[in-house]
């Protein structure tokens, strides 16, 4: 997703997201063996219609996307389900079967084993202000960098009359950061505390 399209996220836009989510956890989901299917189960279907296949890249793809958004809801829950995906994916004979292909398997496990820090930018979406900071947020570079954006009147961090960034971790948020040119410092001094 582009910037400016996170940049204009609206309640609305969660709204659907939350309920594509749904709809692949109890339709695509497997619910015995974790990870989930290309498709919907169809009883009429014959041949090889009838096989259900659990796509590889796709399914660590769902679980990076799980990852993200268990941060920034702050909802173990689909925590837990990117981690029953990343088990049905580590099966000895279907890890062997990808040889080296297994890239996004791998980015997966990374995000889901090493601590992140997450770029809450709340502000209102027209302000300039606001556009710095979240341009400046994607610029700053992380490994496990997450950029999300609130408005004032729907986010879980304060909006003190001005556009703000928050870095947060499992464990621990940033006072507000201002400008964009303070980031980068304001980074380092965070995740060093968190050495």
């Amino acid at each position: 997703m582009d910037r400016q399209a996170r940049l204009r996220s609206t309640p609305r836009s969660a709204h659907c997201r939350k309920r594509t989510l749904l709809f692949t956890e109890h339709t695509l989901q497997d619910t015995t063996h974790g990870g989930f299917y290309a498709r919907t189960a169809d009883a009429a279907a014959t041949g090889v219609f009838s096989e259900r296949d659990k796509p590889y890249d796709e399914n660590a793809k769902l679980a990076r996307l799980l990852l993200n958004i268990s941060h920034e809801e702050d909802d173990p829950a689909y925590r837990a389900t990117a981690e029953r995906t990343l088990t049905a994916l580590s099966d000895a004979s279907r890890v062997a079967a990808r040889g080296r292909q297994v890239g996004e398997y791998l980015l997966a496990l990374e995000q889901l084993e090493d601590p992140y820090v997450m770029f809450s930018v709340v502000g209102p979406p027209d302000d300039p202000a606001t556009r710095s900071l979240f341009d400046a947020a994607w610029r700053t570079h992380i490994p496990q960098g997450i950029v999300a954006f609130s408005p004032p009147d729907t986010s879980r961090y304060p909006y003190r009359g001005r556009p703000a960034v928050y870095l947060c971790s499992d464990n621990a948020c940033s006072s507000p950061v201002y400008a964009p040119n303070d980031l980068p410092k304001a980074l380092k001094t965070f995740v060093a505390a968190a050495e």
